[in-house]
């Protein structure tokens, strides 16, 4: 178990971008979204 998260952590240090983009797809969306990730948002 605690391999599976230090991988899926490290994806997410790695590429936040790519990661939350591939965790988009497993959602059902009525609209995708117009972008990923903003690094700047708070």
């Amino acid at each position: 178990m605690q391999s599976r998260y230090f991988d899926v952590y490290g994806a997410w240090r790695w590429d936040p971008e790519g990661f939350w983009e591939e965790a988009a797809k497993a959602i059902d969306w009525f609209r995708p979204p117009d972008s990923i990730f903003d690094p700047d948002l708070e």
